[in-house]
């Protein structure tokens, strides 16, 4: 997120002297035309950039917290040696059966486990920079 900022502030001084450049002459106003649609569409895709790291960054956030409901019961089950009853309930939502021997069993949580995972591939591949 700080590079993409550092980024952005870089192309606004740009973009702040390009007008600049055009009024004293510097640029002719087809150059200065095309400059200025370059620069708003690299400020655009700099913005989504930003946008979708905050983004990133609020879901890994949300992730870690301490009222992730998949966390708390995986802080509950730490150290147990084997299955209960009360472990499968928490843990499983639904077993299907179907022909052929083929068994799906369903998680609870999976869509917030496969949200944390999703944050730490993300942070991985961009380098830890978030």
């Amino acid at each position: 997120m700080a590079s993409v900022k550092l980024r952005l502030n870089a192309l606004k001084k740009k973009r702040a002297g390009l007008y600049e450049s055009y009024a004293e002459g510097i640029l002719n106003e087809e150059e200065y035309a095309f400059a200025k649609q370059t620069y708003e569409e690299q400020y655009e895709a700099l913005n989504r950039l930003l946008d979708e790291s905050v983004e990133r960054r609020e879901r890994f956030l949300a992730s870690i917290s301490p009222d992730n409901k998949w966390l708390t019961m995986m802080r509950g089950a730490a150290g147990m040696t084997g299955l209960t009853q009360e472990l499968v309930d928490a843990i499983i939502e639904k077993v299907l059966v179907y022909g052929g021997g083929r068994i799906e069993v369903v998680f609870n949580y999976n869509d917030v486990f496969y949200a944390m995972l999703e944050c730490v591939e993300q942070i991985k591949e961009a380098g830890g920079d978030d």
